[in-house]
């Protein structure tokens, strides 16, 4: 059928009014043409030119493809009487196709309007010479033009029009077309020049601006969120007698809600209601939706409720506002029922209704549903939008399978839909969680080539990223460039730097950033306090963390299950478990379940403290509670018996570990290979030790510390030295405490002494008080007493402060070496400096004493010694140790 043969059939094939109006210009000229037969000629030379110039659109739409049967050359005059209009079968011939799409640019279609206009208007002036055109066809062709202008968006050439034909027409055609211009100008050139059009409309055709270009104005300011004009525009309405209508409530109360005001909103709902203006179902809809925007869901239901009490009927808007206010809050049970209710009354969910959805169960982690609705919306020929995509890509990403979110990013690439921010920011946020930076660089590089920026949420996700790596500079960059690019950061950005800056112990670094906060107005939480809480109490300052948890509830925060963990954990870590027990029962008495962490925390405090008894108490309440025992609680109470030389009880746990299918870690292993080696018993310390390394779990420095130390106690120093090789060959730097093995005198050799210490000063080791006693013993040992003084007198200009262990060496081999005058003089100078001697200094002056014949000062210093033995100022040893 020919399209161009009846308008009406035209615009029930064609929606789009951009493709529509552009057809109705090229019907115009087409059916005024024809009254010519030269310029119907001129106009059909004009379409075979334009198709064969234009450069058409490609895009994922497909295109619009019309066969226009035109006229080819008539062998007969063109007559205007109905007979002869209707073409016989022969003429009608299908001479070009014109392909045309929503994308097509305007500047094009203005220019292929101008070209038939052009066309037009030298075949009028030839009929108007004959005086063969009627003023009316002309008026209906201006006003086809100006409807064209409107739609391919240029309000300036519509007006151009409309300002020659509107008295010409009817008061209620030029009313309908001034309405147009004005929306066309407020969408396209902003609100300004919609205000000028609209002061000339009024000024000069008052008869014109009714209720409905008022309420036009209004809404249009609204939506450029220009509140005080459109409050203006509304205020100067009612004083010029122009009573609101239904619409202009609505706008204000729909602008209102979307900016959040929903006490604005409510205000002019009961003004319209007091004025006898009934809401409809937009002005209901405009309120549910700003609710639950909002998160009142309790407020949306309420007009919701009562809209349907009016029996105005919920449409498909007001349905898909709750179940993404539901969604959102993740009520997905109240969505579903709101989304079979809005099924049942025959209202179809649209995209957004579906993206909602799968945006709720994205977010709760319920991925299996989410592609149940993704599959019915494409079952239901709707296509899935940005928003469907980027929500599920960051439904998996979170959930750590980023193999189907690249399926879904690639998926939606190659349906021509654009990743946004969101999308790029989920994959980055993704792959960080991780520990893939690799990735997140490369996607965060993609997107800025693209020329989408990054927010504070994708700068979040790299430092958060970064800063879990260590990596303090790359973290430090990035918080540096967004602040450059213009990127405020907010509370979870300074979050993620404080807990970095206090896990690592540089609590200074993280009252910078806590004052830089405090001085942008952005609110300290509760996960800045946490932070600071845990800091403190992984350096023991606990006195600190206290302060932090005062002004935390101060600011009427109260402490959650990681505020009282990290007390709990400070305070057992110290030793002080009267204190973590204390807030132990203070968090069930708050009603805050303890978890697996705050039983690890208490476990370990007894274990460490040798009191495995207690530690088994709370190891039982924990599985009576259903939390199961991890890796952390084994190793605890593993490393507790090997400590405490209970090596049955460390195998027993060993095994119910292993038997619950838990991988033993390198802190069991550790605790093993330790507790054998302190034994004395190497063979089965090996066996640990090679099963360790078949598991495939690293040997560290912990691991060859106790093997070391073994094989010192047997005076093995061919397997020392072994160890120590293999560790360095390992790349793992030598620790404080093996240097020390390695220098103590036991296997006597002060030549290797030196080259250890000497290696240890090079390799830039801490060297502390049990190093330089060390070195100060195996010089006594050897009879090197000139070499113990100079060391002794290194430790003091070094900055280092001697202790009792120091001084106790320095008693001890002046006594053995009978120069006990000295000894006695290192004695007194120790307890001038208020160092308490302890028993091993004591015992070795006496025995020293009495050796020399000096049973006077022998019986004072027993005396003093039994005294401070009553009194438990000191313990006795029973035998010198280091």
């Amino acid at each position: 059928m020919n399209l161009f043969k009846s308008k009406k059939v035209f615009r029930s094939q064609f929606n789009n009014a951009l493709q529509r109006t552009i057809l109705f210009v090229a019907y115009d000229y087409f059916t005024i043409g024809r009254r010519c037969k030269h310029h119907h000629l001129v106009y059909q030379e004009n379409i075979k030119k334009d198709t064969k110039g234009t450069n058409h659109s490609n895009t994922s739409n497909a295109n619009l493809k019309i066969d226009n049967k035109l006229l080819k050359k008539e062998n007969h005059d063109i007559s205007y009487n109905k007979k002869k209009r209707t073409k016989s079968k022969e003429t009608r011939q299908t001479s070009t196709k014109i392909e045309l799409n929503s994308h097509t640019n305007r500047h094009q279609l203005q220019a292929y309007i101008k070209k038939y206009e052009s066309s037009f208007n030298s075949c009028k002036f030839k009929l108007k010479k004959s005086g063969d055109i009627r003023v009316d066809g002309e008026l209906k062709h201006h006003q086809n033009a100006l409807n064209t202008y409107l739609a391919i968006r240029n309000p300036k050439a519509a007006l151009d029009i409309f300002k020659k034909i509107e008295s010409k027409q009817r008061v209620h055609d030029s009313q309908r077309q001034s309405s147009h211009i004005l929306k066309s100008f407020l969408q396209v050139n902003g609100q300004q020049r919609g205000i000028s059009f609209f002061d000339w409309l009024h000024k000069f055709h008052p008869l014109y601006c009714n209720a409905h270009q008022w309420t036009i104005l209004i809404n249009g300011l609204m939506k450029k969120r220009e509140v005080e004009l459109s409050l203006k525009y509304f205020k100067d309405m009612k004083q010029k007698g122009v009573s609101p209508e239904v619409a202009t409530y609505t706008s204000l109360i729909d602008g209102f809600s979307k900016k959040g005001d929903m006490e604005e909103s409510l205000k002019y709902f009961k003004e319209m209601k007091q004025n006898g203006i009934s809401p409809n179902v937009f002005t209901y809809t405009s309120l549910i939706d700003g609710y639950s925007k909002k998160g009142d869901l309790k407020e949306s239901l309420k007009y919701f409720n009562g809209m349907k009490q009016k029996r105005i009927f919920p449409n498909e808007v007001t349905y898909t506002s709750l179940i993404d206010g539901f969604s959102k809050k993740g009520e997905l049970e109240e969505s579903l029922n709101y989304f079979k209710e809005m099924k049942a009354n025959g209202i179809s969910p649209n995209q957004v209704t579906y993206s909602s959805l799968i945006d709720g169960f994205s977010k709760k982690g319920d991925l299996e549903e989410s592609l149940n609705y993704f599959k019915e919306m494409k079952a239901n020929g709707i296509s899935p939008n940005q928003v469907t995509y980027s929500s599920l890509i960051d439904g998996f990403s979170k959930k750590g399978d980023l193999k189907k979110s690249l399926k879904y990013f690639e998926e939606m690439k190659q349906k021509g839909i654009s990743p946004n921010a969101v999308t790029y920011t989920s994959l980055i946020d993704g792959f960080s969680k991780k520990g893939d930076l690799k990735e997140s660089l490369k996607y965060f590089d993609e997107m800025k080539q693209k020329g989408i920026s990054p927010n504070v949420v994708t700068y979040n996700s790299l430092i958060d990223g970064f800063s879990k790596k260590g990596a303090f500079e790359e973290i430090l960059n990035f918080f540096i460039e967004m602040k450059q690019k213009g990127i405020s950061p907010d509370e979870v950005t300074y979050n993620s730097l404080i807990d970095r800056f206090s896990k690592e112990g540089d609590l200074e670094e993280s009252l910078k950033y806590l004052n830089e906060m405090k001085r942008k107005g952005i609110s300290v939480d509760r996960v800045t306090y946490n932070s600071f809480i845990n800091g403190f109490g992984k350096i023991g300052d606990l006195d600190e963390s206290l302060h932090f948890l005062n002004e935390m509830k101060q600011q009427g925060i109260l402490p959650d299950e990681v505020t009282y963990n990290c007390l709990i954990d400070g305070y057992s870590k110290l030793g002080d478990l009267k204190e973590s027990l204390k807030y132990f029962k203070e968090m069930k008495q708050k009603g805050v379940s303890p978890g697996k962490i705050t039983y690890n925390s208490l476990i370990d405090g007894y274990s460490k403290l040798g009191d495995l008894k207690e530690s088994l108490k709370y190891l039982k309440e924990m599985e009576q509670k259903g939390i199961s025992p991890d890796n952390f609680t084994y190793s605890t109470l593993i490393d507790g018996y090997s400590k405490m030389g209970d090596l049955k009880e460390s195998l027993k746990y060993f095994k119910e570990l292993k038997q619950k299918g838990i991988s033993p870690n390198e802190i069991v292993y550790n605790s093993l290979i330790y507790g054998y080696s302190k034994e004395g018993d190497l063979e089965k310390s090996l066996k640990f030790f090679k099963e360790m390394k078949q598991t495939g779990i690293n040997p560290d420095a912990i691991t060859y510390s106790s093997l070391i130390d073994g094989y010192k106690k047997k005076g093995d120093m061919s397997n020392m030295m072994k160890y120590f090789d293999e560790m360095e060959s390992r790349g793992i730097r030598p620790t404080t405490e093996i240097y020390n093995s390695l220098i103590d005198g036991k296997h006597g050799n002060l030549d290797n002494s030196l080259f250890y210490f000497q290696k240890m000063t090079k390799d830039g080791t801490p060297i502390n008080q049990r190093t330089y006693a060390k070195l100060i013993n195996v010089s006594f040992k050897n009879k090197n007493v000139s070499l113990a003084l100079k060391t002794f007198k290194d430790m003091q200009g070094s900055g280092h402060q001697p202790d009792v262990v120091v001084y106790s060496t320095l008693i001890d081999g002046f006594s053995k070496n009978g120069d006990v005058e000295t000894a006695e003089k290192y004695f007194e100078e120790m307890k001038r400096l208020g160092i308490s001697p302890n028993y091993i200094a004591y015992s070795a002056l006496i025995d020293g004493l009495l050796k020399n014949d000096r049973l006077e000062k022998s019986q004072k210093y027993t005396k003093e010694m039994k005294q401070k033995l009553k009194n438990n100022e000191i313990t006795s040893l029973g035998k010198f140790s280091f």
